[in-house]
């Protein structure tokens, strides 16, 4: 069980990479250009439209997950799947820092495909891997469709372990912007 702890934890990690850095929940937050730390409020660089300052609700619900067939595996998916979707608010009262989403939040172990855009709506590939050789040990497939007002992001990732086998988990993450700070 230890084991598949430590499979599934930085696969969950993972999935929540684009969501986690918008999880400064009740707070005022302001993009501020120039530091060391993380954006607060990241905003992928390669989308034209800026999202308003204002009161936005960020929820996250993981939608499928698909593990080997083994009682832990099944335990852990049963546990995912039944998860209340996680709600967090907060105040953006600037504009966000534009980021590379592939470079900011995959720690180099990772590489990205140019983003098809169309519009304000994107799908872009993310394959990662701990070594040079072999195929990537992780895949993950992002469409999603931007606004002044938020972002909804559908997230698809396929995870090869050579002990477990392939892993693959989904999630929706809705960004929304819902009126004035207060």
């Amino acid at each position: 069980m230890k084991y598949v702890a430590e499979m599934i934890l930085p696969m969950a990690a993972v999935v929540a990479v684009p969501a986690f850095a918008f999880s400064t929940s009740n707070q005022d937050i302001t993009a501020e250009a120039g530091g060391d730390e993380e954006p607060d409020f990241p905003w992928p660089d390669f989308l034209d439209v800026t999202p308003l300052p204002g009161a936005y609700e960020l929820e996250m619900r993981v939608t499928d997950v698909q593990f080997p067939d083994s009682p832990e595996m099944a335990f852990m998916s049963e546990i995912l799947m039944n998860e209340v979707p996680e709600v967090e608010n907060y105040c953006l009262t600037g504009e966000p820092e534009r980021v590379d989403w592939v470079n900011e939040f995959m720690d180099g172990d990772c590489t990205g495909s140019e983003p098809q855009m169309d519009g304000n709506s994107f799908t872009q590939v993310l394959q990662c891997q701990e070594s040079n050789d072999g195929p990537p040990e992780m895949m993950i497939n992002l469409s999603a469709e931007a606004s002044d007002q938020g972002m909804d992001l559908d997230m698809s990732i396929l995870m090869r372990d050579q002990e477990i086998g392939k892993m693959r988990m989904a999630m929706e993450i809705d960004l929304r912007r819902t009126g004035d700070c207060e």
